[in-house]
């Protein structure tokens, strides 16, 4: 998408999709923080546990936004700026991506959140007990 976008004349919209692009780079770093605060939770949960709530709230804090600012600001200029012919290939392009990491990474994604709130709202219930 932002390769058929810089072929195209973005005079104020350069700068939104370098923000977007940035949070992008972002999102890699928070994924790496997640799957390494899991290894350590799941090596010793007492240790683990707040590196993990911190990384789960920071995700929870980032995403909202940055899927706001995609669904309010890139994605109606890549209607108003590209083709249909191009906005089927990207769409071709995602599709291959999604179908490469799985049809149903989203539905896995949101189970994994339910297990992992689940799991942090027990613990929390152990320790108001154990302390009450």
């Amino acid at each position: 998408m932002f390769a058929a976008l810089a072929k195209k004349p973005l005079p104020d919209a350069w700068r939104m999709l370098a923000v977007i692009d940035k949070e992008h780079g972002r999102i890699h770093m928070l994924t790496d923080e997640l799957a390494q605060a899991v290894s350590a939770y799941v090596l010793d949960p007492g240790s683990g546990r707040e590196p993990l709530i911190s990384v789960l709230r920071s995700m929870v804090a980032f995403y909202p936004r940055h899927i706001w600012k995609e669904e309010y600001l890139v994605f109606p200029v890549v209607r108003q700026l590209l083709s249909s012919a191009e906005q089927q290939e990207i769409a071709r392009g995602f599709g291959e991506v999604e179908t490469e990491i799985g049809l149903d990474v989203h539905h896995a994604f949101e189970t994994l959140a339910r297990l992992a709130e689940e799991a942090v709202s027990r613990a929390e219930m152990a320790d108001y007990f154990a302390v009450n």
